[in-house]
C-alpha cells in the first residue's frame, strides 16, 4: 500500500514537471557546518513564515535502541504551525509518500496518519489531531519553538486487512518540514513552508 501510494505520488510529479508548472522548492534547505548544532539548515526566503533567514537547528539526534531522541529549534517569531519529520523507510532514496509525524506547535499530532505530499509539506487525513506522545513544544521569545521529540524507532501502519511494520534505522534519508502561518489582517492568514532531506546517521 505504501509503495503503490508512492508510485502514484511520483508519477504525478513527473506529469507536473512535465507540464513546466511552477512547484515550490523541495529541497531547500542549506546544511551549515557552523558547528552550531548537529544538523544545521537555513532558509534565506520563507515566504509567508519570516522575513530575512529562517533556521531550523537539530541541536540533538540521538539513536537509542527503541527511540530516536531530537531537540531541534526552529527561530521563528511566532505563527508557527507544525514541524513534520519523516524517514526513507524504503530505502528508495525519497521521502514523497512516507508516513510522517506531525508535530504541531500546540503540543498535537495526528500520528503517522499523515504523509509527506509532493511539495515537501504534510497531507492529512480527514482524522482531527490529538495529544502528541511524541513531543512537547514551547515558544520562547527571541528564540522560536523548541521542539524535544522522543520517536519509535519502527512505524505501524494499520491498512485494511493488516498492520505493517516499519522499521527506522540510521543512516537513513531524513525529511524535516516546517509550516508557518501569517496573520495578514484580522480573519486572514497566509501560509508557508520550508522542507530539507539529509542523511542523518547514529552518531
Amino acid at each position: 500500500m505504501v509503495e503503490l501510494r508512492k508510485a502514484v505520488l511520483l508519477l504525478t510529479l513527473f506529469l507536473v514537471l512535465s507540464a513546466s508548472l511552477n512547484i515550490v522548492q523541495f529541497l531547500s534547505g542549506l546544511h551549515s557546518s557552523s558547528g552550531e548544532g548537529k544538523y544545521v539548515f537555513s532558509f534565506n526566503n520563507a515566504p509567508n513564515i519570516k522575513n530575512g533567514t529562517l533556521t531550523i537547528n537539530v541541536k540533538q539526534m540521538d539513536w537509542q535502541p527503541e527511540k530516536i531522541v531530537m531537540k531541534v529549534i526552529v527561530d521563528d517569531d511566532g505563527g508557527g504551525s507544525y514541524l513534520g519529520v519523516a524517514f526513507d523507510t524504503d530505502g528508495d532514496g525519497r521521502c514523497i509518500g512516507e508516513p510522517a509525524f506531525c508535530l504541531g506547535v500546540d503540543n498535537k499530532t495526528w500520528n503517522t496518519t499523515c504523509y509527506v505530499g509532493l511539495s515537501g509539506k504534510l497531507e492529512f487525513p480527514s482524522v482531527g489531531p490529538k495529544p502528541s506522545p511524541y513531543h512537547t513544544c514551547t515558544f520562547v521569545e527571541g528564540v522560536g519553538y523548541i521542539f524535544n521529540i522522543e520517536l519509535p524507532r519502527e512505524i505501524k501502519l494499520r491498512l485494511a486487512y493488516e498492520e505493517i511494520t516499519l522499521p527506522i534505522n540510521p543512516p537513513v534519508l531524513t525529511h524535516l518540514v516546517y509550516f508557518g502561518v501569517t496573520e495578514v489582517k484580522v480573519g486572514w492568514v497566509k501560509t508557508g513552508h520550508v522542507s530539507v532531506e539529509f542523511m542523518s546517521d547514529a552518531l
